[in-house]
């Protein structure tokens, strides 16, 4: 009798932690998920900044930056980067502290996309690639299709540092093993109970 309650006990020990292992790893994958997307729409914005700054005149690409009017890619500690390029990689434009090329993903013919990265200073980071055809100020000589075709696309490579968002990550790890291993506990101190009981 001892014998078959002990190994229900056990059994039931066991798939709890399993049960209790299989939320926290979806949990976790849930959240890295969730908080990786937000780093992205962040970068995104920061893409659609340098984006905004840039139109075409006379066949020619204008970029209208100014220093001072985007810090976060002047600061001399940890910086971002950004880079404007051609498809084939050619470079037309880089922020300030980045001093050689940020690599392209595989492939641009996809409006945006996003990965992970070493940059230039060895920092592991993240970036996001946006493929966009300049805009162009009126002119009424050339007919706006005619406008629209004398530059093809651009790319711009905005890149950041992961540091701020490992630490976020490595804070929800933590954050559920310390649960899990809460809730383990307290499993085990009703059986210590009961088994005394």
């Amino acid at each position: 009798m001892y014998s078959i309650r002990r190994r229900l006990m056990l059994m039931l020990a066991a798939g709890f932690a399993a049960l209790l292992a299989g939320t926290g790893i979806y949990l976790d994958r849930q959240l890295e998920e969730r908080v990786t997307e937000e780093f992205d729409a962040a970068l995104l914005t920061s893409a659609e900044s340098i984006v905004g700054l840039i139109e075409q005149e006379e066949g020619q690409v204008a970029f209208d930056y100014t220093e001072g009017s985007m810090p976060q890619f002047e600061r001399e500690e940890a910086p971002d980067y950004f880079q404007i390029s051609l498809p084939d990689g050619t470079v037309l434009d880089r922020s300030p502290r980045l001093g050689i090329d940020l690599p392209l993903a595989g492939g641009v013919s996809a409006r945006y996309a996003t990965g992970d990265l070493t940059l230039p200073d060895g920092r592991a980071g993240r970036a996001v690639q946006l493929t966009f055809v300049p805009g162009h100020e009126a002119d009424e000589d050339t007919p706006g299709e005619a406008q629209a075709d004398a530059i093809g696309p651009l790319v711009v490579v905005v890149a950041r540092g992961r540091g701020r968002l490992d630490a976020l990550l490595a804070r929800i790890r933590l954050t559920l093993l310390a649960f899990g291993g809460t809730m383990l506990w307290l499993a085990w101190r009703a059986r210590r109970r009961d088994a005394s009981g």
